[in-house]
């Protein structure tokens, strides 16, 4: 078969396999179904259907690690239902699995209409996902920083490293009924682990700053002198740049 021929091929298996239903009967999945030979026992769609029916239960499979918490709180039989939807719906367009679940989250806000949580937490476990493929970071020291002049420190550059994300949340994690609690969930990693945790609003604010183009530590204080005493806003600015530095979240210089 000529090279042409075989990629036309492969499209068409990848569409019957992998596509939405309608790709299993329309002219999307006719190359395949011509190719495959039937006989007596299974035809060409039943055998080609094992192979599709296999390609919905891994990918369900991977939703299921993916989202491993909305799957326990859901339990097996709802979640496997939400799932095999939402693969039907949203068909893998890609070869490589990393993105099959991108959408689940919006997916669950619009369908657990009753559990908001739900669809937030999934927005969590999505970005853990997110960060663990970013690059590397290569985070900024403490040491760095005492190399400079205390004089440079309030000008110094501060930049979030690629592997952050800062969701905003209106829902408690709850294994039952979902209950109003706004916070601020901070996502990050450092070497091959991931941690979360939830900041308080002044870290909130702060890393509004952070996420939209950098800032400084000059910045940060001006950020908090609205809100308290210049003592105050000192004491506070430096305890952040700490505690980004402990863990990492500042890209280095």
């Amino acid at each position: 078969m000529e090279l042409q021929g075989l990629r036309e091929l492969q499209k068409s298996f990848f569409a019957f396999v992998a596509g939405p239903d309608s790709a299993a009967t329309d002219v999307r999945g006719s190359l395949a179904r011509v190719a495959v030979r039937g006989d007596e026992s299974l035809d060409a769609d039943q055998r080609l259907g094992i192979y599709r029916a296999m390609c919905l239960a891994r990918l369900v499979e991977v939703l299921r690690d993916d989202y491993s918490v909305v799957a326990e709180r859901l339990g097996d039989t709802s979640f496997e239902a939400l799932a095999r939807r939402y693969v039907v719906e949203h068909p893998s367009v890609m070869p490589s699995i990393q993105h099959v679940s991108d959408r689940f989250p919006e997916f669950l806000e619009r369908e657990l209409v009753g559990r908001p949580d739900l669809g937030e937490r999934a927005l969590v476990e999505r970005a853990r996902l997110e960060v663990f493929s970013e690059k590397d970071p290569v985070p900024l020291v403490l040491e760095r920083l005492r190399a400079l002049p205390p004089e440079e420190w309030g000008t110094v550059a501060l930049h979030p490293i690629e592997a952050l994300r800062v969701i905003t949340r209106a829902w408690a994690d709850a294994a039952e009924a979902p209950s109003p609690k706004p916070h601020v969930t901070r996502v990050w990693r450092q070497g091959f682990e991931i941690f979360q945790a939830t900041v308080d609003p002044i870290e909130a604010r702060a890393l509004d700053l952070l996420l939209d183009g950098g800032t400084t530590l000059q910045e940060l204080g001006e950020s908090l002198e609205a809100s308290m005493s210049q003592e105050d806003t000192a004491r506070e600015a430096g305890a952040l740049l700490l505690r980004w530095l402990e863990d990492g979240i500042l890209r280095a210089l």
